[in-house]
């Protein structure tokens, strides 16, 4: 199985990393942060390859989180663009984060990258195609403290 690891630590030129941006492409915090200072993720770029990341849009011009139906019109947009492509493409788990959706939320966009051969899942995708993903336990300003068993 090809899995995203939980931190990329080795970034190479054939190799692009999908980064969750905003339509501005203002990267000024999280993993778009890390991407614009060490992987080549230039300001600006809100949807599209950059350096060897590919910036999408999770959040809009004035940076409040986009609706899942329009995050998917970017992640279909994407998907095609990787069948295109001979790059290694490393999904990470977008709109996870700083726009406050659940692996539950995003994944199902990204299912048919299963039977694609030059794309990397995480983890927690692929064990919510499988029915194994647990949700985690989550309390205000103190982050993930446990899972919920199924």
């Amino acid at each position: 199985m090809r899995i995203t690891p939980e931190k990329i630590e080795i970034a190479t030129s054939d190799m692009r990393i999908l980064i969750g941006t905003n339509e501005s492409g203002v990267h000024g915090a999280g993993i778009a942060r890390y991407a614009a200072d060490h992987w080549g993720l230039e300001y600006g770029v809100g949807f599209g390859p950059s350096g060897i990341c590919f910036g999408h849009t999770n959040k809009n011009w004035i940076i409040q989180t986009l609706p899942l139906s329009e995050i998917n019109h970017y992640v279909q947009r994407y998907i095609d663009w990787c069948q295109i492509t001979s790059f290694k493409h490393y999904v990470t788990k977008i709109g996870c984060g700083l726009a406050g959706y659940s692996v539950p939320d995003i994944a199902p966009m990204f299912e048919r990258c299963v039977r694609y051969t030059n794309m990397w899942l995480p983890q927690d995708f692929l064990d919510f195609y499988e029915g194994k993903y647990i949700e985690p336990i989550k309390v205000k300003d103190q982050g993930i403290i446990g899972r919920r068993f199924a």
